[in-house]
């Protein structure tokens, strides 16, 4: 049986010979294969900012294959029938589980617990440039932009390049293509290094722990930690102490190929868990800079269920 969702194009087929969930990118032709325990269908709502850094509401929907622990095997956004995905579910003999209705908390832990080999699954073609390359042509594309703006703006003035700027915002608009962004505000060539040379000085020193993009942690003069994710998501404030519900302690872990940090409170309670790449010379110079106890664990499965499943929140 196939089941055909139109948001993202994405087609799903079970394999009845070997038991796996085919996920198939009808516009790319990209697939992914799964040996799901259960599929999980997922809707919550969050905060994001706007342009503005006004905070506005947002609906986060996706469909993921979950092994015997719950923990995702596979991740793959969009908006999901719950009928269409429980009646594929029922025709492939796979257990289903509707989380559309579960509050927000919830449904972030179980979408930050990821089991080895995890994947996140969007549609669409993938770029075949590396972080390298991608980095050459937007300080290119930024750098053409400076020039043209220094041309307009000594032979025709700024009004020049205004009206550029102008033409740039409504072809932005029309063809939503970000290397325009760039060409249209070239200071960002500039901006961008400077800001990142900023940023790592203050990570030595240990007054930011994260990558300049999120999610990252400070820690604010009334001796609040700020959890920064990635934007649009707005920061956190977790207060730092020895009570109940207080940060009190970073914990760095590697688990398979998995590796991430949880904020622990009192009663090694884990208040947060981030995902993702942490260095653990920074962490623990972050820490022992705000009075923060750290460690560094290489968990086993069972450590690693027993943490993301007591985990009070979660940035997935």
């Amino acid at each position: 049986m196939t089941f055909d969702s139109p948001v993202p194009p994405v087609v799903l087929s079970w394999d009845a010979d070997t038991g796996m969930l085919v996920v198939t990118d009808t516009s790319s032709g990209r697939s992914v294969r799964a040996a799901p325990a259960s599929l999980w269908n997922y809707g919550y709502d969050r905060k994001v900012l706007d342009d503005k850094g006004k905070e506005q509401g947002q609906r986060v929907y996706g469909l993921a294959a979950l092994d015997a622990d719950g923990l995702i095997l596979l991740d793959i956004p969009g908006g999901w029938s719950a009928g269409g995905v429980a009646a594929f579910a029922s025709a492939s003999g796979i257990p289903y589980v509707n989380a559309l209705t579960e509050p927000a908390r919830p449904v972030r832990t179980v979408l930050a617990g990821r089991a080895p080999g995890y994947s996140r699954f969007v549609s669409g073609p993938v770029s075949r440039l590396t972080a390298r390359q991608r980095q050459i042509i937007m300080y290119g594309v930024g750098a053409a932009g400076l020039v043209v703006m220094i041309v307009l703006v000594s032979t025709v003035g700024g009004a020049g390049w205004r009206g550029l700027s102008w033409l740039g915002r409504f072809l932005l608009d029309l063809l939503e293509v970000k290397w325009l962004a760039i060409f249209f505000a070239p200071l960002l060539v500039v901006i961008r290094p400077v800001h990142g040379a900023l940023h790592r000085r203050r990570t030595r020193r240990g007054k930011i722990l994260g990558p300049p993009g999120g999610p990252s942690l400070q820690v604010r003069k009334d001796r609040i930690l700020r959890v920064r994710p990635a934007r649009p998501l707005p920061p956190e404030d977790i207060p730092i102490g020895a009570d109940a519900g207080k940060a009190m302690a970073l914990l760095v872990y590697r688990y398979a190929d998995l590796s991430g940090l949880f904020i622990m409170s009192a009663g090694d309670l884990p208040l947060r868990h981030i995902p993702g790449p942490w260095s653990p010379n920074e962490a623990h110079e972050f820490a022992a800079k705000h009075g923060l106890a750290f460690s560094l664990r290489t968990l086993t499965r069972e450590e690693y269920l027993d943490l993301v499943t007591r985990t009070s929140d979660a940035l997935p």
